[in-house]
């Protein structure tokens, strides 16, 4: 939220392992001074995904014409009964793409136009609805080149957010591994993706980023050959070192996480993710 151009909220949730944020076109600052309100076009109009929600009753004819290069998929939710709260208990749904975004779940019924879904369903299916659809959408040959950017600068913005962490100087990361890095599925998404990087910054002593492309090019869930050192065995073994030389001091100047370049409660986070305790 920049200059307040977004608002003062978020609208956010969490559903399995993502993160949900969206604008809400009504909770977007209105400019009294602009008739046509085209900052509030201009975020929705870089959505993928476009959820609009219709009022209940409403029989007006809806032939809604999108001029955005980012909008690909939009989903059109409409009440259909009313409970005995007065809010509503049903809802008819429907989903149309453009051509190239391929169908995801949960899907509509074939040969139907809408999706009929009960006020309790309702949370989960958008939730689920619009993260199928945004990924299935940037795999369409319109995101391909975007795609690439967005990946190739969120790999430098975390590479360099560890190495200033850690007070290192990174500079490149090599081709072969930016070229991993994007092919690579993660199946832990962003989450996984930054702690991987992180332990590459971890491992890296000059200014070009160390990649393992030996566990990125092995299948997920693949068995690592017992010669081969993994990046968390070798992070590891990075950490016992420190707290060697540190004499198992983990806070304060001369602690272990002082000479790895993180906060106390970062290391003993890893350190019991590891599996790494002293024994006396």
């Amino acid at each position: 939220m920049v200059n307040d151009e977004t608002g003062e909220h978020s609208v956010y949730a969490e559903y399995r392992e993502f993160a949900f944020m969206c604008h809400v076109s009504a909770l977007l600052p209105h400019n009294p001074n602009d008739a046509q309100q085209l900052d509030r076009k201009r975020h929705i109009g870089n959505d993928i995904v476009v959820v609009i929600f219709r009022d209940f009753g409403c029989t007006t004819e809806f032939v809604p014409v999108f001029g955005s290069q980012f909008n690909h998929v939009f989903i059109v939710v409409q009440p259909t009964a009313l409970g005995k709260d007065g809010l509503p208990s049903a809802f008819a749904v429907q989903v149309t793409a453009k051509k190239g975004v391929a169908p995801c779940e949960p899907f509509v019924p074939c040969g139907s136009f809408y999706r009929h879904i009960e006020r309790q369903n309702l949370h989960d299916f958008l939730l689920l609805k619009c993260i199928n659809a945004e990924q299935g959408a940037l795999y369409n040959r319109a995101f391909e080149s975007r795609l690439r950017v967005v990946r190739e600068s969120f790999l430098k913005d975390f590479a360099q957010k560890f190495a200033l962490r850690m007070k290192k100087r990174i500079e490149t990361i090599p081709s072969e591994a930016m070229k991993a890095l994007q092919a690579y599925h993660w199946p832990g998404n962003v989450r996984e993706l930054e702690n991987f990087i992180e332990r590459a910054v971890i491992l890296t002593q000059g200014s070009d980023l160390v990649v393992s492309l030996a566990e990125l090019n092995r299948a997920p869930g693949h068995a690592t050959n017992s010669g081969t050192t993994t990046l968390e065995q070798a992070e590891r073994e990075h950490i016992l070192k420190a707290l060697r030389e540190s004499e198992w001091i983990i806070g304060g100047p001369v602690g272990a996480a002082a000479k790895l370049g993180m906060k106390r409660t970062t290391l003993q986070s890893k350190m019991q993710k590891l599996g790494i305790s002293r024994h006396l």
